[in-house]
């Protein structure tokens, strides 16, 4: 449904300042808010710290803020950042998607190597 909506209505909305926006929610906001969260945790190894920030909470979460912030936003706001969060939530299924089957596999290969 969001790769609809996206298609038919923000793709002709979307200007530069969505995809830079989108572009600094996926490569530096989440990533950096998700290692923060994660600083006191004993339990991850660093490595695994990183890999849970960089995948950590997907593009959805992006729709949930979106909603949220309408409620006290007028509408209309919240309609204008819809190109970029859209665009957040469909980058992120595209890159983890394809990402992510790789680097669980290298990261199980180092948690073996560590391990033996």
């Amino acid at each position: 449904m969001i790769g609809a909506s996206f298609i038919s209505d923000a793709v002709g909305r979307l200007e530069w300042t969505h995809v830079a926006v989108a572009a600094g929610v996926l490569l530096v906001i989440r990533p950096l808010t998700a290692w923060i969260s994660l600083l006191g945790d004993r339990k991850l190894r660093r490595d695994e710290q990183e890999v849970v920030s960089v995948f950590g909470v997907r593009g959805v979460g992006s729709l949930f803020y979106l909603c949220y912030a309408m409620g006290y936003f007028p509408k209309e706001d919240g309609w204008s950042l819809w190109p970029a969060v859209s665009l957040v939530i469909i980058a992120s299924l595209v890159l983890h998607g394809a990402s992510a089957s790789q680097v669980m596999r290298a990261l199980d290969r180092r948690r073996s190597r560590a391990g033996s």
